[in-house]
């Protein structure tokens, strides 16, 4: 296999040029002690539980979150196609190398409960869309996979809800010494569909047709649902310490130990 040739750019830190990869979407980043020696930065341990700099041995944290999507019931998904018919369309045509992708996907989602085999009278193509990264082509975490949709999303009815503006949460943003974001981890799937309409998401493929048992992207109505659910999710906290935009979470702090305080 011919190996990858990664982004590597050179930076300066601290008056000294190092070598450094450019983001890869990796979710832990550590600085070797070889070139912390370079620097004036220091280890130190401001609590028994609370280290800066990690120095060859495991964080405690590490692994606290789980890598599976947890799923909320306080709001489901629905698919209101009226008095609307089936949408029906045929799988698109793949060549070996993303049928395989496309399998890979399928297997995961499966093992994940994201998805279940189903006998339905829809069923919409499979999309792969090429990720902006640098993975060899035949990755399969090289490619997004998506659902075509439009022939379904064009008879569905949704209510409306609004989403909040991004530059009225940044300026309401409160000056505070301590502050964390927050990413959700496939926030989308952590909604569940409305058991009603599970058929409604089904998808065809050179394996059969599966139906989605959580919220995927592509669906008419799926964003203003999710920012309703994650709003109804932290009301208690929302303008207090709290502001939120999707699947990003803003956490802002007077200090460090009411911080500890709002995260927990």
């Amino acid at each position: 296999m011919t190996p990858v040739e990664l982004p590597y750019v050179p930076i300066l830190l601290n008056e000294t040029f190092i070598t450094a990869l450019w983001d890869t979407g990796a979710e832990k980043s550590f600085i070797s002690e070889v070139y912390r020696n370079y620097f004036s930065y220091r280890p130190r341990q401001k609590t028994k539980d609370r280290v800066v700099t990690a120095q060859g041995t495991p964080c405690s944290h590490l692994g606290l979150f789980s890598d599976q999507p947890g799923l909320t019931h306080v709001v489901y998904h629905e698919i209101d196609t009226g008095d609307k018919g089936p949408v029906v369309s045929r799988p698109y045509k793949y060549d070996r190398v993303k049928q395989g992708i496309i399998d890979y996907h399928i297997d995961k989602m499966l093992r994940d409960g994201t998805i279940c085999p189903i006998n339905s009278p829809y069923a919409s193509p499979v999309v792969l869309t090429r990720k902006n990264n640098d993975l060899p082509p035949d990755s399969p975490e090289a490619y997004r996979f998506a659902i075509d949709y439009r022939k379904l999303n064009a008879i569905t009815k949704y209510p409306r809800y609004p989403l909040p503006v991004i530059d009225d949460l940044l300026t309401n943003i409160p000056h505070t010494n301590v502050m964390s974001t927050l990413d959700l981890r496939s926030g989308y799937f952590q909604l569940a569909i409305s058991p009603k309409d599970i058929e409604k998401t089904a998808f065809i493929t050179r394996n059969g047709t599966f139906a989605f048992l959580r919220m995927p992207f592509g669906l008419s109505g799926a964003a203003p649902n999710f920012q309703r659910a994650i709003d109804i999710i932290l009301q208690p906290v929302i303008g207090r310490f709290v502001s939120v935009y999707m699947d990003d979470v803003i956490i802002t702090s007077p200090s460090f130990k009411d911080h500890l305080d709002h995260l927990t």
